[in-house]
C-alpha cells in the first residue's frame, strides 16, 4: 500500500464481505481495511446506499470498480472521509448491481456516471432532490423507462428524457397497431405503464426488447386495450412473445391473454378482434362491490412485477380511504 491513501471499491456491500467479531463488514485494498454498512433511507424509495469508510481514519486515494479504476474525482478524493454510493434495491443478487450516484461524505456533493469509466460532479442534486435524481439515473444507466401506452407520437419517457418512437404500423376496421421503441438504444427494459399520468398494473414488466406494440379501439381515436411484448432479441413480430390485454376497459388492471395469436398477421386478425369485444367496460356488479373495497382502491395496492415474476412493490396512492375500506372488509 503506498503512503496516498486507501482504495474504496464500489463493487463491495454487506452481502459481498466479511463481518468481524464486532459486526461490523469490511474489506481489504492492498493491505488496508475499509468498513463498509448498508443504509435504507426511508425518504429514497426503492434504493439503499452503501456507505465506505477508511479504518483508521486514513483518505481516500482513489475508486473503483471491481477491478477497474473509475475517473473524474480528483477534486474531492481526499477531502471526505467516506463515499456513499446508491443503488437500486431490485437489482441486488450477487452484489450491489449498477451504481446509480455516488455522495461524498454527508455534504450535497454528488456525482453521477458520465462514460466508459468517468463520472462527473452533479450540479443541482441535494438531499430533497435525490429520489428523484435516483430514478433518472436508474432510467439513463440501466435503459429502463416508463412507458406511456396511449401515445401514438413520438414522446420522451417522464423520468429521463429519452425519446420514444411511436410508429403506426396498420389501421384496421375495428383496431389500429402502434410500434414504440428507443433508436438510440438497442434494447431497453420497462419500470412502468402509465396511461396519462395512472399507473397500469398486473403487467410483468419486459427486460431487454427492442420494441413493443399497442393495440387501439376504436381505429380512430381509439384507447390502448392490448399489448404485444416480443420476446428478448426480436426486432420482428413473433409468435414467441406474450399478449396482456386490459382487464376492464375503464379499469387499470391488465392480464396475460393465454390465446394462440400470430403477432405477423398482415390483415386484420379475427382472434384480435375477439379479444377486444369481449373485453368488458366495467367489472361485473359482484365484483365492484367485493368486500366493500372500490375497483379503483383494488387496482391501488396491485402489485408491480418484474420481467422475473417478483414483486417489486406495493403502490397505495389513495391512502387513508383505502386503508379504512380495508379494515371495513375485515
Amino acid at each position: 500500500m503506498s503512503n496516498e491513501g486507501v482504495t474504496i471499491n464500489i463493487s463491495k456491500d454487506e452481502t459481498t464481505t466479511n463481518g468481524d467479531s464486532h459486526g461490523q463488514h469490511f474489506y481489504t485494498e492492498d493491505g488496508e481495511r475499509v468498513i463498509v454498512h448498508d443504509s435504507y433511507p426511508s425518504d429514497i424509495g426503492n434504493f439503499y446506499k452503501v456507505i465506505h469508510t477508511p479504518d483508521g481514519g486514513k483518505h481516500i486515494d482513489k475508486i473503483k470498480q471491481n477491478d477497474t479504476d473509475l475517473t473524474g474525482f480528483n477534486a474531492d478524493l481526499d477531502k471526505y472521509p467516506n463515499v456513499a454510493v446508491y443503488f437500486f434495491l431490485e437489482e441486488r443478487s450477487e452484489g450491489p448491481g449498477t451504481p446509480l450516484i455516488i455522495q461524498f461524505g454527508d455534504k450535497d456533493i454528488y456525482y453521477v456516471y458520465d462514460q466508459k469509466d468517468n463520472w462527473k460532479k452533479a450540479e443541482g442534486i441535494n438531499s430533497t432532490t435525490l429520489a428523484n435524481d435516483l430514478l433518472k439515473q436508474r432510467c439513463k444507466r440501466n435503459k429502463t423507462h416508463k412507458i406511456e401506452l396511449s401515445r401514438q407520437f413520438q414522446y420522451n419517457c417522464p423520468i429521463c428524457e429519452a425519446q420514444i418512437e411511436v410508429e403506426r404500423q396498420q389501421v384496421y376496421t375495428k383496431y389500429s397497431l402502434y410500434k414504440q421503441y428507443i433508436a438510440e438504444e438497442d434494447h431497453f427494459s420497462v419500470s412502468s405503464f402509465v396511461i396519462g399520468n395512472t399507473p397500469q398494473t398486473g403487467i410483468t414488466l419486459p427486460k431487454e426488447i427492442e420494441n413493443l406494440y399497442v393495440y387501439f379501439h376504436p381505429s380512430e381515436n381509439g384507447s390502448p386495450l392490448i399489448i404485444y411484448v416480443p420476446p428478448e432479441d426480436d426486432d420482428e413480430l413473433s409468435n414467441k412473445g406474450t399478449f396482456w390485454k386490459k382487464s376492464y376497459r375503464k379499469g387499470t388492471i391488465w392480464e396475460r391473454e393465454e390465446k394462440d395469436i400470430s403477432p405477423s398477421n398482415p390483415s386484420e386478425d379475427p382472434k384480435i378482434v375477439e379479444i377486444i369485444g369481449k373485453i368488458p367496460e366495467t367489472p361485473p356488479k359482484s365484483d365492484r362491490q367485493t368486500s366493500g373495497v372500490s375497483p379503483e382502491a383494488i387496482a391501488g395496492i396491485s402489485c408491480g412485477v418484474l420481467g422475473s415474476g417478483a414483486a417489486i412493490s406495493v403502490g397505495i396512492w389513495r391512502g387513508p380511504a383505502i386503508v379504512s375500506a380495508l379494515k371495513a372488509a375485515l
